[in-house]
């Protein structure tokens, strides 16, 4: 499980009061979590998950629970994305496109593996684990 705290002060004219989010995004058997603020696009989120997940070449969006793909140019907001309490992060998940331009939407919605469900059963750290520092 990675932890990346990535927010900033948007350049966004609004007059209420940005809220921190915290967000989790799965790619295969990784999760990271992310600090946006729902102000902030969702490229800028890309930005960081291209990063950390060597995305160089690869197109790649980001899905929600409902097999929606949000718009990168759209804010965390108008997409409305929120997390169901202060502990729950909101689940994102990344999609690939497909040779057909379409996106490799998965069939099930994705969600956060418990240290049961990953075979971890001391509930320690797992070794495949990386942390990320500030």
């Amino acid at each position: 499980k990675q932890h990346l705290r990535h927010s900033s002060s948007s350049s966004n004219t609004k007059s209420r009061m940005s809220k921190v989010l915290f967000v989790a995004v799965r790619h295969e058997m990784k999760t990271v979590f992310l600090e946006p603020s729902d102000t902030d696009t969702v490229a800028k989120s890309m930005d960081v998950l291209r990063d950390l997940f060597d995305f160089k070449d690869t197109e790649f969006g980001l899905c929600t629970q409902g097999s929606r793909v949000l718009d990168p140019n759209k804010t965390f907001s108008d997409e409305k994305i929120t997390q169901k309490n202060d502990v729950q992060p909101a689940l994102l998940q990344v999609v690939l496109k497909n040779e057909d331009g379409t996106w490799n939407i998965p069939n099930e919605p994705t969600k956060l593996l418990t240290d049961e469900e990953d075979g971890d059963e001391d509930g320690g750290d797992d070794d495949d684990d990386e942390d990320i520092a500030e």
